[in-house]
């Protein structure tokens, strides 16, 4: 066992102590575990002490003779100690087995703190004796694997999980990091639609990486599809029975992750941990989880097959020859610890695929967006306000990185590094050469294909990012569409359902819509590459919590007052979406034959919104003419949510996005937000009055606006002229009614 390095400010203390003699080993080495933390902890605080103890544990069990002189000087002198990743809980064990730490003569012998320290919870003699029990039945599985070419079986992955839930449940996380964590993360993904967005994704990358895969390799059948099928099989199966995703594994070692990402352990005591694994199985495991693992056993066994059915070519084999030779090599390939160095190499690759396919690749995105949340982690504790605002950020920042490949940054990035490619060639390492050419030809592939699919829709037909004013804001609603959609026969379809494709599309269709010369057609394109990064977790929050706050103050600007209640009204939505189970708010809204609206006034309200039976008592929301806005059908919210809204149509509507397109869009804002005098009427009559007077301006509007665009002037006005036109309209309608509701101005 490593000895404990500390920090020299605490060695100094201890060193002072051993100086005037307060330090005998061998009166040390014999005192039972507790005694020798209890002196340390004179000196040290108890976090330090223990880990000093467990340090002077191991140097009397150890064999090497520098052992104890090692530990005298880190502890004594002391130095900075280095975060490593946590050891493999069976190495642990079996070097505290060798030591003979784990079966003492006799209950004073029993080494607490190292034997804590190794296994990395606190534990007693009991607790030590089922470790070791579970540890010494996996190695008579172990043995037994030889029946099986070596390779765990499945009683070997069931009883390794029994074992790290048994070692995890011994020392509990806290019910506040399972609060935030666990059920607060899987609040958020908690819904069927999150289900079948992580489907397609996963459908459109991996379809794109097979094709890639083989231009680039050259080899586009395998010899042994039976086998790629078997071992899809089986990695479901053992995901499903003991949560280990042995398809990117690279050895034994390797903890459980789901979607790439560390999940805070749920096993212990108590209700709140009880409820964290119900959330736990059910959403990242069966929902998101088992999706995942078999797209990327897809990939990691189809890159098995083509590879080694190309090296036996390679070998001059053909036919049953071919086929058996590609077998053995695919066979070793895709086990746990391949014997050859063609293996590991096409292990490697695979796992290199699967985690590209399944948006689980590190990459500079997802490594900044993790730094991220770490950040927020590190400064809320246990609370992990990290977790809670950004629950999942290597699928969707891998996601963003993917889009870029595909929108052409592969190619670039291809093109730069192929000399330092061509001269590590020379040298026998043809590696970087195969990275260059499967950058290539993913962005060629991703260009060709968000061209074919962009070009297929109306650029007129397209909204791109978030509306930038409120008038912008007012005819989305109108129209009943969503951020980043197409209009697909009667449906606004997000862009999301295109997965890394999304960008490039994006990108393409800016160009179409804005870009009338070439220079502009560039630049749109860029454009929607940096729409594309700001969808980067962390940057999102930014983005949404910034919108979320435009969204209730006037274009004009606001009071100090409207402001913070705009923040707090924004922040409180952003929890409340992350505490409320996305089902309970789907069914909400799935339940309602209306959109509602929250009162800014009372932050609550957003929340309410989000509850069975309670949102029916939210006011009805209307659009700027008055009319009442229908909901989505339940299959709907509850299959897409937002990300699927049928689309509104009419000649106004119609009228309205012409004039966008042009630049010259009416000020179809909401009165009640934008104008001063509205505000000021609403303070001097009754609400009914007040009520009155607003629904026969909106009436009023609506039928001015559809006789105005039938008027023969109006046609032959140019755009410009024309949303003027509508803007005198409105202008006069809302004079007329507010004089007729006597509005008195106030007095300078």
């Amino acid at each position: 066992m490593k000895g404990f390095c500390i920090p020299k400010n605490l060695a100094s203390k201890l060193k002072e102590g051993a100086t005037r003699g307060e330090f005998n080993i061998s009166e040390m080495y014999s005192m039972d575990s507790k005694s020798r933390r209890a002196l340390f902890e004179s000196y040290v605080d108890t976090s330090t002490a223990i880990k000093i103890n467990s340090g002077f544990e191991g140097a009397m069990l150890s064999s090497q003779s520098n052992a104890l002189k090692r530990w005298a000087e880190n502890t004594f002198i002391g130095k900075e100690s280095k975060t490593n990743r946590r050891a493999d809980v069976l190495k642990q064990i079996d070097s505290l087995q060798e030591l003979g730490a784990l079966n003492p003569a006799n209950s004073e012998g029993f080494l607490q703190d190292l034997v804590s320290t190794g296994l990395g919870a606190t534990v007693s003699e009991i607790e030590v004796a089922e470790i070791t029990k579970l540890a010494d039945e996996l190695k008579v599985i172990q043995k037994s694997d030889i029946d099986n070419g070596g390779e765990p079986t499945m009683e070997y992955f069931v009883k390794r999980r029994a074992m790290q839930n048994y070692l995890e449940s011994i020392n509990p996380t806290s019910n506040t990091r399972v609060l935030t964590s666990i059920i607060g993360r899987a609040a958020m993904l908690l819904s069927p639609k999150s289900g079948i967005v992580g489907i397609i994704g996963n459908t459109i990358q991996g379809t794109l990486t097979g094709i890639e895969k083989r231009i680039a390799m050259m080899q586009f059948t395998g010899s042994n599809s039976q086998l790629a099928r078997e071992y899809v099989k089986k990695s479901v199966d053992t995901f499903k029975r003991s949560g280990y995703d042995i398809s990117r594994m690279t050895d034994l070692s390797d903890i459980a992750t789901t979607l790439g990402e560390e999940i805070t352990s749920s096993q212990g005591p108590g209700v709140i941990r009880a409820t964290g694994r119900v959330f736990e199985d059910i959403a990242f495991n069966k929902m998101l989880g088992t999706p995942d693992v078999f797209f990327s056993a897809m990939q990691r066994a189809s890159t098995a097959d083509l590879m080694s059915t190309k090296i036996a070519r390679k070998e001059g084999l053909t036919g049953e020859a071919l086929k058996a030779r590609a077998r053995v090599i695919m066979l070793d390939a895709l086990s746990m610890a391949p014997t050859t160095t063609v293996g590991k190499a096409i292990k490697a690759q695979g796992i290199a695929d699967a985690m590209y396919a399944t948006f689980t690749n590190k990459s500079l995105a997802a490594e900044k967006a993790l730094q991220i949340r770490q950040f927020f982690n590190d400064g809320t504790g246990d609370l992990r306000l990290g977790d809670l605002l950004m629950p999942f950020v290597k699928t969707p920042a891998n996601v963003v990185s993917s889009g870029l490949d595909y929108m052409g940054v592969g190619a670039v990035r291809a093109m730069i590094g192929l000399p330092t490619a061509i001269t590590e060639m020379k040298k026998g390492n043809t590696a970087p050469v195969q990275v260059a050419i499967r950058d290539a030809v993913r962005s060629g592939l991703g260009l060709s294909v968000a061209v074919i699919l962009a070009n297929s829709f109306d650029p007129e037909e397209f909204l791109g990012a978030y509306p930038t004013s409120a008038k912008e804001r007012e005819l989305m609603e109108l129209q009943g569409s969503t951020t980043n959609s197409v209009k697909i026969g009667e449906k606004w379809v997000s862009l999301d359902y295109f997965g890394p494709l999304g960008a490039a599309i994006t990108g393409i269709l800016y160009a179409n819509k804005y870009g009338e010369r070439p220079e502009e057609a560039i630049y749109k394109y860029g454009q929607g590459a940096v729409n594309q990064v700001l969808q980067l977790p962390g940057i999102d929050i930014v983005r949404d919590v910034i919108s979320g706050i435009d969204d209730q103050v006037p274009d004009g600007g606001a009071t100090m007052g409207e402001t913070a209640n705009a923040i707090s009204n924004t922040i409180i939505d952003q929890l409340s979406a992350r505490l409320v189970p996305a089902f309970i708010s789907d069914i909400a809204k799935a339940a309602d034959n209306f959109e509602r609206e929250t009162d800014k006034n009372h932050p609550l309200s957003k929340l309410q919104a989000r509850i069975p039976g309670l949102r029916q008592s939210l006011p009805i929301r209307e659009n700027i003419f008055g009319e009442s806005i229908n909901a989505q059908p339940d299959w709907s919210v509850l299959l897409a949510g937002s990300r699927l809204k049928t689309a509104n149509e009419s000649d106004v509507i119609d009228e309205l996005e012409r004039l966008k397109s042009t630049g010259n869009l009416p000020s179809i804002t909401d009165v009640e937000k934008t104008s001063s005098r509205v505000k000021a009427y609403k303070s001097q009559v009754t609400a009914e009055k007040y009520d009155q007077v607003i629904d026969s301006y909106q009436q009023r509007l609506l039928e001015g606006i559809e006789k105005l665009i039938r008027n023969n002037s109006y046609e032959r006005a140019d755009d410009e002229q024309k949303s003027k036109l509508i803007n005198d309209l409105k202008t006069d309608i809302l004079d007329t009614e507010l004089k007729r509701g006597q509005y008195k101005a106030p007095r300078n």
